[in-house]
């Protein structure tokens, strides 16, 4: 089995309860739809001929996996279970650089059983790898229609994506269905709010807890909010037919078809609209602030987001465009310490993501992605600039808190050192997690669905209230 996060896997079949059982996934009819592999040339590249490459890692089989017939109800079920703490295995009588590139693309597979130079995998020899890697009833499946039986019956709990076998069926993927709210929700992508809490910083750093200034900077949150809103909402549009070719992206409301573009036309200028009324009732300057960052946003995913470290430097920019703006929302001077060291972390976040980004594809021998300027012959160096940022960072803090300036802040200073060691352990595992292909999403997000992130943010927290 190769292991796409790099990490040892040691099952525990007798130990281990149904919920913490591992998924496997059948690529042949299971993940794929199985009419389009039996009829279309994916039967013959990604088997025949992708066994093929197994011998030589220089032939190419044209596969384009952002446009193979993904089923979308499977890919719901391995994120389900994904976020139930499962570990998801892809099988297929692929070869392995194949099932490799296929499983890097949908980031959603923590290993990948499949055929190698040394092994070729069958519908025969599915069930003996299987019973080898895990054991009988020691693994939950997902097949097409025409697994092998054993397999069905060897597997803990068994679910096949055609009732032709009169097996189980899939469970849907949660529709949004007719419920409007929901629909607007992942259209809006509420869950990336979570970023604008970066306003409230300004307001925690200086102290000024006045009802005025809390019911500013809850304004700004919200104006940043519907602001990024339409950005995406705009975005969304922009990209409409390469979304609709991403396995994951053609699930958005607008790829899904199930928001027209009518409908997200009227709302972007309804948002925009919005915000600026909200921004405006603030004060001018933090209005100026706000549309800034649209106009950045609007040049970053048209163009920026295309050219080499411009767009690290721009969504740098844009993390610490939201502390500025949220220090004009309560009326104080942002402290110089504070802007450099944002400009240094989020620097280093932005690398970050690119660094994943890379490293999974030069672990599927993936070609570079067509709309960044990056290749996996700079993933180290990616690498060593988001080490060297995120220590910046640090040394940026050492400095303030050596300084004068943080006596007429805190009474008690001598806390403050212990953000040094949290905030290291944050940058440095984010940075293991990456290189172990654990974190795929922008990394403030995974932070806020991360239980160890979490608990480094409250102490980090705790940490400034002690010190004041």
């Amino acid at each position: 089995m190769r292991d796409v996060t790099s990490q040892s896997r040691q099952p525990q079949v007798d130990k281990r309860r149904p919920a913490e059982l591992p998924l496997v996934i059948d690529l042949d009819g299971g993940l794929l739809d199985s009419d389009f592999v039996q009829k279309t040339l994916i039967d013959r590249s990604i088997g025949t001929i992708g066994r093929l490459q197994c011998a030589s890692n220089s032939l190419d089989v044209g596969v384009d996996y952002a446009r193979l017939p993904y089923l979308d109800d499977v890919i719901e079920q391995a994120r389900q279970a994904r976020s139930e703490g499962k570990a998801v295995y892809l099988i297929a009588k692929a070869s392995e650089r194949v099932t490799l590139g296929i499983a890097a693309h949908l980031g959603l597979f923590k290993g990948v059983i499949a055929s190698t130079i040394d092994r070729e995998l069958t519908d025969q020899t599915k069930f003996d790898v299987l019973i080898r890697e895990f054991g009988s009833k020691a693994f939950d499946y997902i097949g097409g229609s025409r697994c092998d039986q054993r397999i069905l019956a060897a597997a803990a709990h068994s679910t096949l994506t055609s009732s032709k076998s009169g097996n189980e069926q899939p469970h849907s993927a949660p529709a949004l269905g007719n419920n409007r709210l929901l629909i607007w929700s992942n259209a809006l992508r509420i869950y990336q709010w979570t970023k604008n809490v970066l306003v409230f910083i300004p307001l925690l750093t200086s102290h000024q807890f006045s009802l005025a200034n809390c019911l500013n900077a809850t304004l700004a949150f919200f104006a940043f909010s519907l602001c990024a809103s339409a950005a995406y909402l705009l975005n969304d549009m922009a990209d409409l037919e390469a979304d609709r070719a991403h396995p994951r992206k053609r699930l958005r409301a607008i790829a899904s078809k199930q928001l027209s573009t009518r409908a997200a036309k009227i709302a972007v200028p309804f948002l925009l609209a919005v915000s600026i009324l909200i921004s405006i009732a603030i004060s001018a300057t933090f209005a100026g602030a706000l549309l800034g960052y649209f106009a950045l946003t609007v040049a970053y995913t048209l163009y920026l987001k295309r050219l080499v470290m411009v767009d690290i430097v721009v969504l740098a920019g844009l993390y610490t465009l939201r502390i500025v703006a949220g220090a004009t929302a309560i009326n104080v001077i942002l402290s110089e310490w504070l802007l450099i060291f944002s400009i240094f972390i989020f620097t280093s976040l932005a690398l970050i993501k690119r660094y994943a980004e890379l490293a999974m594809r030069l672990d599927a021998s993936l070609p570079d992605a067509a709309n960044r300027d990056y290749g996996v012959s700079d993933m180290q160096i990616v690498g060593a600039l988001a080490a060297a940022s995120g220590l910046n960072a640090v040394t940026v803090i050492s400095l303030y808190l050596s300084s004068p300036a943080v006596l007429a802040l805190y009474s008690k200073p001598a806390f403050l050192w212990l953000l040094d060691p949290l905030l290291i352990y944050w940058i440095a595992r984010a940075l293991i997690l990456s290189h172990r292909r654990q974190m795929n999403h922008d990394p403030v997000v995974f932070a806020v669905s991360d239980g160890p992130s979490q608990i480094t943010a409250l102490l980090m927290f705790i940490v400034v209230l002690a010190a004041i």
